[in-house]
């Protein structure tokens, strides 16, 4: 049975290797108890920082990619958000001096210590509005999972995948049923042509895929991607 994995076009990092490494380039447990908002480009390096700091931060809070600087630094505030995570990239911030600015990457390197004890991380999401500032929603990392147990028995050592970005509700529940039920996951990215994506999907062995009528619209009005055949399609 091959490695377990998440992967974007550019990486591809083991789950092996993320257990035993970092992408932060600060210790785990320096982020005990924090307030931490992920603010990435690409969605790998926001979901390897979170399979590190679930358990360990007391709060997470994603931030979806097209966020204005703006709107990131009203909901610094609301949030009440203590420490940054970031990839360096996206809009320019002039983050506050009280904030603790963290980087991080898309790659594994040193060896990370194993955390002592695990808290109950509380998950920020932000909500989809149309008008003003997005609201906040508050979820335990069970609440997430709960309704997802009943039918992850049968998905286990498969490949998922999504047109979503997983920093939203809807990406991150196929996130979590994969990584929940000894999966790998491939991301999607923005600039990546419909044709390739299902092939680097058919290329990673991808069994369950996901995503809107659009994006299928989308699918079968580009060119074949070969030898794409999943499992299972959701629209």
């Amino acid at each position: 049975m091959r490695d377990r994995f998440v992967a974007d076009p550019r990486t591809r990092v083991t789950i092996a290797d993320l257990a035993h490494g970092t992408s932060l380039t600060d210790a785990v447990e320096t982020f005990r108890g924090r307030s931490v908002m992920i603010v990435t480009k690409g969605q790998l390096p926001a979901v390897l920082a979170l399979c590190q700091l679930d358990g360990i931060a007391g709060r997470l809070l994603l931030c979806p990619p097209e966020l204005n600087a703006a709107t990131i630094q009203a909901i610094l505030h609301q949030a009440q958000i203590d420490t940054v995570v970031t990839d360096g990239t996206g809009p320019v911030l002039q983050w506050p001096a009280a904030v603790r600015v963290v980087a991080c990457g898309d790659t594994i390197s040193a060896t990370a210590e194993e955390p002592v004890r695990r808290i109950e991380t509380e998950w920020v999401l932000l909500t989809s509005g149309t008008t003003g500032l997005p609201k906040l929603a508050v979820h335990s990392l069970a609440a997430l999972t709960g309704p997802l147990r009943e039918r992850s028995t049968s998905a286990t050592s498969l490949v998922w995948s999504t047109f979503y970005d997983v920093r939203r509700y809807g990406g991150l529940q196929i996130l979590l049923r994969a990584l929940g039920s000894s999966g790998s996951m491939v991301l999607s990215d923005p600039d990546e042509a419909v044709s390739d994506f299902l092939d680097r999907a058919a290329q990673n062995g991808v069994s369950f895929i996901s995503g809107t009528p659009s994006h299928w619209r989308r699918a079968l009005m580009s060119e074949r991607p070969s030898g794409f055949s999943p499992k299972y399609v959701r629209l």
